[in-house]
């Protein structure tokens, strides 16, 4: 065989090869195609959803989520992204002779020959009295129905008066049994029962489209919304049914079928369980159970209640530890952290409790922020013995052993002046949606976020642990002695001379040297932008809204239509890419957090890497303050003597969506400091300001600062070209605004220069 003959066959035998890849990619298709036409999604019982919030404006269906809008079904459509196993397993079990139905004319329990009954057992590995029937006592315990499926009669079935019918049971009357209502915005929709249930008392079944974790409803995977889908498979094993099955073809797709993730998505079409909601001790479980076969198309996800539901409770059920990351808000949570903030201050005799805010919620698993460990025994190494050891971060007393006498102190105790903690004030705010679009499916799930991705979105800062007195007794005095104008409507407070306002605006200018934040006016930004600090009108003043000095007014505003949070590279992380076109000068958005002192911040912590530094020692607002004309004189030592310490602020339980700001070596977004509704460290907020034009699409981004980079980013991964790798441009690379314990010198002018020419 000479070399073109060899040639010449192997092309054949490429060209017979893709034809089969093609003729098998089209019969995969076909078969996709023909489950989806199978599967027609029957109407379900609508049940009405309600809103009851104390603002009534917020109650209209206009106000409503888009989560809350869809079409309620009783039995599942098929979607896409499932294996072609899946598919052809629903296609077969669709055929007559792999459907299990009964003819019976009494209670199938009874009936030994019931094929209904006898899958019943085979699934229940052989036990005839624990079956999932409304009439016997169910096992509830933990992890018990996480691997185990039952079996129900189906619609197709001709019995009467039949007890093993626990789906039938659960599809109807849905009305009488619940109601679906809000009652707080934070926690959303919830379900409330209507009428005392009864343990073992079947509710619902959970109902949506059966997709897999490629693509939903022929839309990219990103777009699943994770916290409502629940996964029906993944990995179960049926071997125990495959005896009674006949058909070897059928067995072989069902075992590939409920090895893959068969997704329920209830978004588009589902039901009202889609509002159950998460609580630490549930009082509905979930029971997988096959009806009228055991194709994924016949397995049903059946709420039962695992004890008696008083009327108008709660209905919940587990999301499961990998759903909340840590962060959880139901009322047995609540509870225990109220229970434990109580322990630790009977603990610590309530004395020293100066940084503990006690309506601010703390994260499940940690102890509140500024309040010592309890005392707990611990053998000492020495004699073996039990000691009393209290832990505290700097203690360093020796152990006395337990059958010693303690000595007695002779001096007389010192009297503690209970310090009243400052009432923190929670102002909620837009919750942006979180994409990401990592090639790895399973990260972008929902329970693989980072923890870092889970805080309450505020407008206005709010104060944390670890404030020094100083600084605490200045925020006091500041909420106690606001500076609000009151010129009214119509009135522009530059035009004012006694607007308070404006006095105290044109004070800043001229000792610190810097123009004003004008409204709708681009910002001029110079090289030591973050120590020129300013001052505007706030929320509080009657000015009109087309006032010139509300400058901060759009920043914390339609932050939906002007912002999008996504990842596409899991080192990077978040980023935030802006919607709209952003013209040089304009204030973009807010850093909002917990305003923290610096021992809140550990080591290599998240909170000191996400943290910024809100007041460094900063001895020209010292200055400033010291001879400022429209504060009053009581108020002059308090302020200057909180603006020597340092104050951070904290976004990590707290924040919003600068905290997902990118850094870049070249960035667009210059920090500024700016005072509204009063000059008190608690009135005062960080800005970021656009240094360029920035065009729709374009990522976000601000220098973290040299010593961030050094310490916690081994490649510079932002898009423009990074300083770090020549070293003539770092040495240019100086910093306006550092994050957390970074330090943050001041640039000279010269520096400023250079990197304006060069950027």
């Amino acid at each position: 065989m000479n070399r073109r003959q060899t040639t010449a066959q192997a092309t054949t035998t490429a060209h017979l090869e893709a034809q089969k890849r093609a003729k098998f990619e089209q019969r995969k298709k076909e078969t996709k195609q023909q489950a989806i036409r199978l599967a027609v999604a029957e109407k379900g019982e609508v049940v009405p959803t309600l809103s009851e919030l104390p603002d009534q404006s917020l109650n209209s269906p206009s106000k409503f989520p888009s989560t809350a809008f869809y079409d309620t079904i009783s039995t599942y459509p098929v979607g896409h992204g499932m294996n072609t196993s899946a598919y052809k397993a629903i296609l077969l079990g669709a055929k007559p002779e792999n459907q299990i139905t009964c003819k019976c004319k009494h209670d199938c329990v009874t009936i030994p020959n019931c094929p209904c009954r006898r899958m019943a057992v085979w699934m229940n590995h052989g036990d005839c009295e624990s079956l999932l029937v409304s009439g016997h006592e169910i096992d509830f315990s933990q992890g018990v129905h996480e691997n185990k499926f039952y079996f129900s009669c189906s619609s197709g079935c001709k019995c009467t008066g039949c007890s093993l019918n626990s789906v039938l049971e659960a599809k109807k009357d849905h009305n009488e049994k619940v109601k679906v209502t809000r009652r707080r915005l934070d926690v959303g929709f919830g379900v409330e029962a209507k009428r005392h249930i009864e343990k073992g008392e079947f509710i619902a079944t959970f109902v949506g489209t059966l997709c897999g974790p490629l693509t939903a409803n022929g839309l990219k995977a990103e777009t699943i919304n994770v916290r409502y889908s629940y996964t029906a498979t993944n990995k179960n094993s049926i071997k125990q049914v495959t005896k009674l099955l006949k058909s070897k073809e059928y067995v072989r797709y069902l075992r590939e079928a409920y090895h893959s993730d068969i997704i329920i998505d209830p978004l588009e079409r589902g039901n009202f369980t889609r509002f159950f909601n998460h609580s630490c001790q549930p009082n509905l479980t979930i029971v997988k159970v096959c009806a009228g076969g055991v194709s994924p198309l016949d397995l049903n996800m059946v709420f039962v209640a695992n004890r008696a539901i008083n009327q108008g409770e709660e209905m919940t059920f587990d999301y499961g530890p990998h759903y909340l990351m840590g962060q959880c808000l139901c009322e047995i949570c609540k509870n225990k952290e109220d229970v434990d903030m109580a322990t630790a201050e009977n603990i610590n005799g309530g004395s020293e409790s100066e940084n503990i805010c006690p309506n601010t919620p703390n994260r499940l698993g940690k102890r509140p922020s500024g309040v010592k460990k309890p005392q707990i025994p611990k053998k000492s190494k020495k004699n073996g013995l039990m000691t009393l050891m209290a832990i505290t971060r700097n203690s360093k007393m020796k152990l006395r052993p337990r059958n010693q006498p303690p000595r007695v102190s002779r001096a007389k105790p010192m009297k503690k002046k209970a310090i009243v903690p400052i009432k923190p004030t929670i102002v909620t705010g837009e919750t942006l949606p979180l994409f990401s679009r990592l090639k790895d499916f399973g990260k972008n799930l929902l329970c693989n976020f980072p923890g870092t991705a889970f805080f309450t979105s505020i407008v206005v800062n709010v104060l944390g642990a670890y404030l020094s007195k100083a600084v605490t007794e200045a925020i006091k005095l500041g909420n106690q002695n606001p500076i609000c104008c009151s010129c009214g409507p119509g009135v522009s407070c530059m035009e004012n001379p006694d607007c308070e306002c404006a006095i105290a605006s044109k004070q800043f200018q001229k000792k610190l040297k810097i123009p004003p934040v004008l409204r709708k006016k681009a910002v001029k930004l110079d090289e030591n932008q973050y120590w020129r600090i300013q001052f505007c009108c706030g929320p509080k003043c009657q000015c009109s809204s087309e006032c010139s000095l509300k400058g901060l007014d759009e920043i914390d505003k339609d932050h939906n239509k002007k912002f999008e949070v996504y990842r596409e590279e899991e080192k990077m992380g978040f980023c935030v890419s802006t919607k709209k076109y952003i013209a040089k000068g304009t204030p973009v958005m807010s850093f909002n957090g917990e305003i923290v002192g610096k021992r809140a911040l550990k080591k290599g912590s998240d909170a000191e890497q996400y943290s910024l530094k809100l007041i460094d020692q900063d001895q020209a607002l010292i200055e400033f303050l010291k001879t400022a004309n429209f504060l009053a004189k009581n108020l002059l030592r308090p302020l200057a003597t909180a603006f020597d310490r340092v104050v951070f602020i904290n976004p990590l339980k707290y924040g919003n969506v600068g905290r997902f700001l990118s850094h870049s070596c070249r960035p667009n977004l210059e920090m500024m400091r700016i005072f509204q509704g009063g000059v008190s460290p608690g009135h005062m907020r960080i800005v970021f300001i656009a240094n360029c034009n920035i065009k729709a699409g374009e990522n976000l981004s601000f220098d973290y600062g040299e010593d961030y980079v050094v310490n916690h980013i081994e490649n510079c991964m932002c898009p423009e070209v990074c300083m770090k790798k020549n070293m003539k441009e770092s040495k240019m690379n100086t910093v306006g605004a550092q994050r957390a314990v970074r330090n943050q010198t001041q640039e000279t002018s010269m520096m400023g220069k250079l990197r304006s020419f060069f950027r």
